[in-house]
């Protein structure tokens, strides 16, 4: 069984599911979306909640609550680790790229894609990888970011991948 099918992130917080038994490990609200914290070596779990980030650590096989990340207070409903940064989205707030300190506690630096950085104006979108790409879905395109230029693009490339790619595979 994986670790993270045992959980369950809530309004009311985060609970560890044990048969028909619940255990609250986090008040925490709102825990969307919950993935190993990379470079943890799955001891450590990132979570995006109703008022920002969390970090699980795990405990004798359990999750248990580590800690909030410091300085980002905003939903963040899925989140996506490249290259250092982490990369968030929330409702009504468009994409934003984090900083982590090397403890996982603290934002350093945060950074606000809008349209001026190739985005439509969202307020819901989706953040994903593929094919080490970091790609944003709005409801309407696939937007790949392009690193060396710091802007997003409608990808057409990936689109076809995704929707004719798997049909021909």
């Amino acid at each position: 069984m994986c670790i993270r099918d045992r959980y369950c992130g809530h309004n009311e917080g985060t609970f560890l599911i044990d048969g028909s038994q619940t255990k609250k490990i986090s008040s925490l609200t709102g825990g969307w979306y919950t993935e190993p914290l990379p470079g943890s070596n799955g001891k450590k779990f990132l979570q995006g909640h109703y008022t920002g980030l969390a970090v699980f650590q795990l405990e004798n096989g359990q999750l248990a609550f580590s800690h909030r990340v410091n300085g980002y207070s905003f939903p963040v409903k899925k989140w996506v680790m490249m290259n250092d940064y982490l990369w968030v989205t929330g409702p009504n707030l468009g994409i934003t790229r984090l900083l982590l300190n090397k403890d996982a506690d603290k934002v350093t630096q945060q950074k606000i894609y809008d349209n001026s950085y190739g985005l439509p104006d969202s307020k819901n979108p989706d953040l994903y990888m593929f094919n080490h790409t970091l790609m944003v879905w709005n409801g309407e395109n696939h937007y790949a970011y392009d690193s060396t230029r710091d802007l997003f693009a409608v990808s057409y490339t990936h689109l076809y991948n995704l929707v004719i790619g798997r049909q021909l595979f």
